[in-house]
């Protein structure tokens, strides 16, 4: 969230610097939950789930993800604040065999998830919360 002017207070060199070590931290979080990282979008990521294999977890996982990436952000040395917004949904997608990158609605839908979500927090889909609303840290 407002990355636009922090990318604007701060000289090119210094933009590249500070993205490479945010998307660095956010890869970590994906990676360590069994994600897939699908694209960056510019001042973002989209990660997937259950994109190679399916698993009865993949939601779960994603919202670990998802909170792990807000851990990771605010532990995240830097001159200037990072707010962080992450939208999670589920759904049926077109995968291209070989690829990781996903289509659908439900990308359209987690987009729209995201950009709604307040700096700091995490917006699930209704799909998504039914899966996760009764699991805890112990589930993992």
């Amino acid at each position: 969230a407002g990355s636009t002017s922090i990318q604007e207070a701060l000289d090119p060199e210094s933009v590249r610097h500070l993205m490479d070590r945010v998307y660095a931290v956010l890869r970590r979080a994906v990676e360590a939950n069994d994600g897939v990282i699908v694209k960056f979008t510019g001042d973002g990521l989209m990660a997937a789930f259950g994109v190679e294999a399916v698993g009865e977890d993949d939601a779960w996982r994603a919202v670990l993800t998802g909170l792990a990436m807000q851990e990771a952000i605010a532990e995240l040395e830097s001159a200037v604040e990072l707010p962080l917004r992450v939208g999670i949904n589920s759904g049926e997608v077109i995968v291209t065999e070989g690829q990781t990158d996903v289509v659908g609605d439900a990308v359209n839908v987690a987009a729209r998830l995201e950009a709604a979500a307040p700096p700091g927090g995490v917006l699930v889909g209704e799909e998504i919360h039914e899966r996760v609303r009764d699991m805890t840290v112990e589930h993992r």
